[in-house]
């Protein structure tokens, strides 16, 4: 028991694993303290890779949210007329940072009877067919 006890310890030290690593690597390599160094560097790796690939998927899937974002409008108009249009990233960055001042510019809105729509860019499908698909 000391003995294992001993490479755990060192595994430890070495590599800042945890015991439970320490021991699951030993006992996959066969008690073997450099085959279980090799295998908590790889696994290490494969962890490190997957977090890597896992907030590059992230973040590309918040630079298309943030793109379409910028792309739609909040737009402010009275009797037909436009007064304002803000992107919606905009309006919901302005919301998070500034809850009062969005709820200002609600009672705002109510008070002079404005109109608020969101329009939103068009997808390649409606482009292609303005009218609808017919379906």
């Amino acid at each position: 028991m000391d003995e294992m006890l001993e490479k755990i310890d060192a595994l430890r030290r070495r590599t800042g694993a945890s015991y439970r690593e320490a021991k699951e690597a030993l006992d996959v390599c066969g008690g073997d303290v450099v085959a279980a160094l090799i295998e908590l560097e790889e696994t290490r790796v494969s962890r490190r890779d997957a977090i890597a690939r896992g907030l590059a998927r992230g973040l590309r899937q918040l630079a298309r949210l943030i793109n379409k974002g910028n792309q739609s409008k909040v737009v402010i108009s009275k009797n037909g007329e436009v007064l304002m249009e803000i992107p919606v990233t905009l309006c919901v960055a302005g919301s998070v940072m500034s809850p009062w001042l969005c709820a200002l510019s609600s009672l705002a809105i109510m008070a002079g009877s404005l109109t608020v729509d969101v329009s939103a860019p068009k997808t390649a499908e409606e482009a292609a067919f303005p009218g609808g698909t017919g379906g």
